[in-house]
């Protein structure tokens, strides 16, 4: 009877055990959506934190690197020296050739003689800045190709232009006058005076001029005579390296007016 009794005891404290375990196993896998979302309103989701903390330790850059100014490259932004900021050149200017370059990109359907056809669009090919307040410019609309003459001015980014002409209308200067064809021999050693001039930063280009770019620009801007060609001719045969006593593998040729002629060849033209 008491080892009957003792067997009963342990069947019933067994099933009491297997009870409570069964609750606690019901609570844990039915409740945990429950508990999750309690985590996830009170932003202690364990998970989230461990990425929003990788993310903290490498955070991306938006757009590309910046330089060395904090300019955004990619963006299209550069430094400008002149005022000392990141800026888009097509949307403020840096310098006087960028401040006539927006302008011209955006009036030259406006100003010039000749208009787009098919639907083309006139943009900048070369702007060439040929002396104070005096610039020539190259442009197309994809069909058709001119080059024209023009003075500006610029005052705090605000460009005005005036007597804009195509390269193939004839100044008024220069008709009815006979032209006359000069050389200039440079020597050994020596460097031309045009390139001299350029060196001393007399004139702004915006690439590296030709000499024949330079030299219609330094005799028209430093002696007032007007160029109207200008070539390079190359020697054949070799030339000795004695300075200033042997003349230079090439030579220049230069188209002037009739009148212009005598003060070329007081500046050493023959």
């Amino acid at each position: 009877m008491k080892k009957r009794l003792v067997t009963i005891g342990l069947t019933v404290v067994l099933a009491s055990s297997l009870i409570i375990s069964g609750a606690y196993a019901y609570r844990a896998v039915f409740n945990k959506p429950a508990q999750d979302a309690e985590l996830a309103e009170s932003g202690n989701n364990s998970a989230d934190n461990v990425d929003a903390d990788k993310n903290a330790e490498n955070p991306q850059v938006i757009g590309g690197q910046r330089d060395e100014h904090g300019c955004l490259g990619p963006a299209g932004y550069s430094w400008c020296e002149a005022k000392q900021k990141c800026l888009r050149v097509w949307e403020e200017a840096c310098t006087p050739e960028d401040a006539l370059r927006n302008y011209l990109r955006d009036n030259l359907s406006a100003i010039s003689p000749e208009k787009e056809v098919l639907g083309g669009k006139f943009y900048v090919s070369k702007l060439e800045i040929t002396g104070p307040g005096k610039a020539r410019v190259e442009y197309e609309d994809g069909h058709n190709a001119f080059s024209a003459q023009f003075d500006y001015s610029i005052t705090n980014d605000t460009v005005k232009v005036s007597n804009f002409r195509l390269m193939t209308e004839t100044a008024p200067s220069a008709q009815n006058q006979d032209n006359a064809t000069l050389k200039f021999q440079p020597m050994q050693c020596e460097q031309e005076p045009w390139q001299e001039w350029y060196a001393q930063g007399k004139v702004n280009f915006i690439k590296a001029p030709t000499d024949e770019e330079l030299i219609k620009t330094y005799y028209g801007t430093e002696h007032g005579i007007n160029v109207v060609s200008a070539s390079k001719q190359n020697v054949d045969g070799a030339t000795c390296l004695a300075c200033s006593s042997c003349p230079k593998s090439y030579f220049f040729t230069a188209e002037v007016s009739a009148d212009d002629a005598s003060k070329m060849k007081e500046l050493g033209w023959k």
